[in-house]
């Protein structure tokens, strides 16, 4: 059973403002929300995915979905204030939003999910329990299945350090700045707002590839014996603007996966290394990306200066 898809007058850009207040308490979570959703996709099959089909209960109490809960009130509190969103873009959407808060890429989500209320078979996210029973190839494996290259999987790894945030939402809020507190004036013209966080929770970086490569973190079993995986991580490590490019081609390219024009092209482009079209859609959206990072970064340290 499936709910159609969002009305087109949804206010794409009204509904990433109403979501600041909910990443700013829940950011991390929103954005495990949204890729645990999406993650279950299978490519061969174009099933699963980001579908909401996490907010059912029996997939929400499933091994590696527990502490989701604050992050579907989050969504079903957006979703009352545009009722044309189905809960399905609304997750999607949090997530983006929630990327760029913790210093990501920006990342222009698409609407047109339909919300699917059965759940994918139970081995389809790819967590660290069924990757370990099921050996060192499976999280590539998994990403495979999905329809990503190795790069684009590597590159979906790099927001593994939120983790320790997931579980204690109060952390999170007390630890990261706001996006208020990111903004170099207010609203009114006034004083520079500046952040009274003493000691912020990681952001996006690439040091997760170091601790990977190095082989502290729990990661290192399933990505250093593949040749491919190390290469990712050694370019994302020399070049973090690079790294962010791929992340918001992967992000896109699975939470879109349901939606398919776009997100084929994006596919084609990243796996042929250049069809026309696919060119154009993958340089624009990797350039968008990088822009708006780098400004993003130069306000920040004016601000927290």
């Amino acid at each position: 059973m499936s709910k159609a898809g969002p009305s087109p007058v949804v206010d794409v850009a009204k509904a990433r403002l109403d979501l600041e207040s909910g990443v700013n308490q829940h950011g991390p979570t929103l954005l495990r929300l949204a890729l645990h959703d999406a993650l279950t996709w299978d490519d061969s099959s174009r099933g699963g995915g980001a579908n909401a089909s996490i907010a059912v209960p029996l997939e929400l109490a499933r091994p590696g979905n527990g502490g989701l809960q604050p992050g579907l009130i989050v969504v079903e509190d957006l979703m009352a204030l545009h009722p044309g969103l189905s809960m399905a873009d609304a997750i999607q959407l949090a997530g983006a939003v929630a990327v760029e808060a913790l210093g990501g890429p920006h990342i222009p989500i698409r609407l047109g999910r339909r919300d699917i209320r059965v759940p994918p078979p139970s081995a389809r996210l790819p967590t660290y329990d069924t990757c370990s029973s099921l050996g060192p190839g499976a999280l590539l494996a998994s990403f495979q299945r999905m329809g990503l290259s190795v790069r684009q999987g590597v590159a979906l790894c790099g927001a593994h350090p939120f983790g320790r945030f997931w579980s204690s939402p109060k952390v999170w809020e007390e630890l990261y700045p706001s996006l208020e507190a990111l903004t170099p004036e207010s609203p009114a013209g006034g004083s520079p707002r500046r952040s009274v966080a003493p000691q912020p929770p990681p952001t996006f970086d690439v040091e997760i590839y170091r601790d990977i490569l190095e082989g502290r973190d729990p990661l290192s079993i399933f990505l250093l014996g593949d040749p491919s995986a190390r290469a990712a991580m050694e370019a994302f490590l020399v070049n973090p603007d690079l790294w962010l490019v791929e992340y918001a081609k992967a992000f896109l390219e699975v939470s879109e996966a349901p939606l398919g024009p776009r997100a084929s092209l994006l596919t084609a482009w990243g796996r042929a290394g250049g069809k026309e079209v696919g060119a154009a859609l993958g340089v624009a959206a990797c350039v968008a990306a990088l822009t708006v990072h780098l400004w993003r970064r130069r306000r920040a340290r004016r601000v927290l200066l």
